[in-house]
């Protein structure tokens, strides 16, 4: 389905759940004022039947009223979560319109990164800014699954990810997730609810899926092993003596209740540390459970026929996590203090919580394990499906063997993050050829080379590229394109950018793993006899290396390096206007238009 269609067909289904939505909303309101009615009618009766001293017989009818009460209790919290699921599902939908129009979603739905390092790739590209590609792709759940993607995207050098296997492994999943195109908008409404009751306005933190790991109890038991052996006695003679002192006025001994903070002192600090780490779970536990159970139906499938969640049931993952969101929302009532030290004071509340989520943990561990990995692996692989789904004239990438002799090339290549497509092919580049790429200020060198290598990282990473056909082997990605001066280190333009280009020239260097090197415009900072014999150079010595380079530059001095091959963009002069057509040509420029921008912005200067 193209694009526009998509968008149309989101933005009227989220035009009838909103008249859908107000509508509900006039039925809260009104079932608000039954209730009112039901309960006032409720206490009316009883105080003028206690004000007349009636029999208690006429009492009984006040019951009546006390269930409607109820019952329309009941019908308000159903309804009530009925309509945030409706809100939820509006949201989804105006959030998908807007990551296909790609214009504006960064701003007002992409997720917000704080990285604590980011690599020179990423700078370059963009990749973790408000309007980069990873607030646009994500659309992971998980914390664990974020991090993922965020690693897929922006790999260590050391990461084993980009093995062959790895990345045909990863291709396999999302293309079996891409085929079943009615459960991706499922999966993202479902994955909505995670987020029932918040502000989706907010960039709210993910579920940390590692906090249902937490093993804190088992810590505690091996610290006091005895407070294990004594609480279920201490909590059932405490249970004994509340009938005995009501019905039969026997005294309630203080020394148990005494005996009882002793211990809630020793545990205490311990049991809401572990408590804490689970609060953040509560309410969300009911939406992973119905997650699981879909995925699990879907049986999505890698290359190698395994399926997720293989050697589990629907029942298996129902009846545990049902399990665990019982105990979650014991665990919330310890949110309240006094209500927590009176729990404790009495029934050493917090222990049998503990014991109830080691015995849980103990017998669904093997499953524990199994759905959060695999969880996580779908997750983080999910928003390439969902690019596909949303753009379906992207292509699978072909990811070439070891032994391939061919290098990078494509078709109808285009930045997915320009929603002006602009289509360029790439000519094969093969180990050893440089691409020098001249041509007019503005006239789209530097999208070129971004389209390249957003494309590439999409494809190592087992997604969808934005072209027709995409090929290319197992490679590592170096760009320079934004480098910056940094007055705290007293390191100029000039010399970061010869940082930079140092780092790339070592790591291609006797390398095992051919390299994709993208460069624009370098050495600026310099005279230009200096920056054109530099410029020779580093060409040089990408060409005695495994390297696939293109090079933007306005030097043409560097058409003269041996077996450069030359490609161009060009502008036209149409009505006295610069027109820009961002098409890729053969050979080196033959115009530049330096001059004719300083004039058309009103510098009209003497240049002779």
């Amino acid at each position: 389905m193209k694009p526009p269609i998509l968008i149309d067909r989101l933005s009227r289904r989220a035009g009838k759940l909103k008249r859908f939505y107000d509508r509900v909303s006039i039925l809260l309101f009104k079932l608000s004022l039954f209730r009112l009615i039901s309960f006032c009618a409720f206490v009316l009766w009883i105080s003028v039947f206690y004000y007349f001293h009636s029999s208690v017989f006429y009492y009984f009818p006040s019951l009546v009223f006390l269930l409607i009460f109820f019952f329309f209790i009941g019908r308000y919290k159903k309804i009530l979560s009925t309509r945030e699921k409706i809100r939820l599902w509006i949201f989804v939908l105006e959030r998908e319109s807007a990551r296909i129009g790609i214009k504006g979603f960064g701003k007002k739905f992409g997720t917000k990164v704080v990285l604590e390092k980011i690599s020179p790739l990423a700078r370059d590209l963009d990749l973790f800014r408000e309007t980069g590609l990873f607030p646009w792709l994500d659309t992971t759940f998980t914390s664990t699954a974020e991090r993922r993607l965020i690693s897929l995207l922006d790999p260590e050098d050391s990461s084993t990810d980009f093995k062959r296997e790895n990345i045909l492994l990863r291709q396999s999943i999302v293309r079996s997730i891409s085929e079943k195109e009615l459960a991706i908008p499922k999966i993202l409404r479902l994955s909505s609810y995670l987020k029932k009751n918040r502000d989706l306005s907010l960039n709210q933190e993910k579920m940390e899926m590692k906090l249902i790991h937490n093993d804190g109890a088992s810590e505690l038991w091996k610290r006091y092993p005895w407070l294990k052996r004594i609480y279920r006695p201490v909590a059932i003679l405490v249970l004994a003596f509340i009938p005995a002192n009501v019905f039969l006025g026997a005294p309630f001994p203080a020394s148990v209740l005494f005996l009882n903070l002793i211990l809630f002192g020793l545990y205490r600090s311990r049991s809401l540390e572990i408590f804490r780490q689970y609060y953040s779970l509560s309410g969300s536990i009911e939406g992973l459970q119905k997650i699981l159970i879909y995925l699990k139906g879907l049986n999505v499938r890698d290359k190698n026929g395994k399926s997720l969640l293989r050697g589990t049931s629907k029942e298996e993952l129902k009846s545990a996590y049902e399990g665990l969101d019982r105990i979650l929302k014991r665990v919330a009532l310890t949110e309240a203090p006094l209500l927590h030290l009176i729990l404790n004071s009495l029934f050493l509340y917090d222990l049998w919580i503990l014991g109830k989520i080691s015995k849980w943990k103990e017998k669904h561990s093997a499953l524990l394990e199994k759905s959060i990995d695999d969880l996580t692996v779908f997750d983080s692989l999910f928003p390439f499906a969902n690019l596909k789904w949303m753009f379906s004239d992207y292509c699978f990438p072909e990811i070439l063997s070891e032994n391939s002799k061919e290098g990078i090339s494509g078709e109808d290549l285009f930045h997915p993050l320009l929603s002006f497509r602009v289509s360029n092919p790439l000519d094969q580049v093969l180990e050893g050829n440089i691409v020098l790429i001249t041509g007019s200020n503005m006239s789209g060198k530097t999208t070129y080379l971004r389209t390249i290598a957003v494309s590439s990282i999409l494809a190592l990473a087992g997604g969808p590229a934005p072209a027709s056909r995409f090929s290319l082997p197992v490679l590592k990605i170096h760009t320079s394109m934004r480098n910056e001066d940094n007055l705290e280190e007293g390191i100029s333009f000039f010399y970061a950018e010869v940082r930079r280009l140092s780092e790339i020239v070592k790591k291609i260097q006797n390398s095992d793993l051919p390299h994709l090197v993208l460069l624009d415009e370098i050495l600026k900072g310099t005279n230009t006899r200096e920056r054109s014999l530099a410029c020779k150079g580093i060409l040089k010595e990408l060409k005695k290396n495994r390297v696939m380079g293109l090079v933007t530059s306005h030097d043409l001095e560097l058409a003269k390096v041996e077996d450069v091959i030359l490609k161009h963009f060009q502008e036209e002069i149409i009505n006295g206007s610069m027109c820009f057509d961002y098409k890729i040509r053969e050979g080196l420029v033959q115009t530049s238009n330096a001059l004719r921008i300083l004039v058309q912005e009103g510098l009209d200067l003497d240049f002779t």
